[in-house]
């Protein structure tokens, strides 16, 4: 379900990529300044599960509120990976304590009528 969250509210995990930050900074640029895909949120601690850039972006632009997609993170259905073995604790309390992992850090994956897909495939 769509929401809009209050942006002070939101805490990122991974730092900014500024190559990648620079491609959507001017895509979001080319349609008039919109947010147009929701920002993936976790539900209780408002951690971003997908698209810190588009975060980043709303803040610039000087927004009080995203749309988000909220998703319980700890659903047996979103699936964490990581290449250094990461639980959705670490992450959370690391996100909380605004100890940002390098961009790529994590990958989500939700599990869909038996198939399993990035998160960002879904919106």
């Amino acid at each position: 379900m769509l929401e809009y969250i209050d942006i002070n509210k939101i805490f990122p995990h991974e730092e900014i990529d500024y190559s990648n930050l620079e491609k959507i900074r001017t895509l979001v640029k080319k349609h008039q300044n919109q947010i147009f895909k929701p920002i993936i949120i976790d539900k209780n601690s408002y951690v971003v599960l997908d698209w810190h850039h588009r975060l980043e972006i709303a803040k610039e632009l000087g927004f009080n509120q995203v749309p988000a997609i909220l998703f319980d993170y700890f659903d047996d259905n979103l699936i964490l990976e990581t290449l250094n073995g990461l639980s959705k604790k670490d992450v959370i309390d690391k996100a909380k304590e605004k100890k940002l992992f390098p961009p790529k850090t994590t990958f989500h994956y939700l599990i869909k009528n038996w198939e399993k897909k990035h998160i960002s495939e879904f919106f």
